[in-house]
């Protein structure tokens, strides 16, 4: 799955958040309920390449330092 595909269905759910982790399936929050998504966890690859694909330069320093970020 892509990122595009994850926050299409977020938007269409009505989500205010998508989180993903590795480990864990992809999950969204809406109406303050986290709601996991139907799909298998992610791996560390998997999410690393998922997001950094539609981070900046800086979002992506910070995300290699911290190991997570907020955007």
């Amino acid at each position: 799955m892509q990122i595009t595909d994850l926050l299409a269905f977020s938007v269409k759910n009505k989500a205010s958040d998508l989180h993903i982790s590795t480990g864990l399936p992809p999950m969204i929050r809406v109406n303050g309920d986290v709601r996991r998504i139907i799909l298998p966890a992610s791996n560390h690859d998997k999410v690393f390449e998922m997001i950094t694909d539609v981070m900046n330069d800086n979002l992506r320093k910070i995300f290699k330092q911290n190991l997570a970020t907020d955007f």
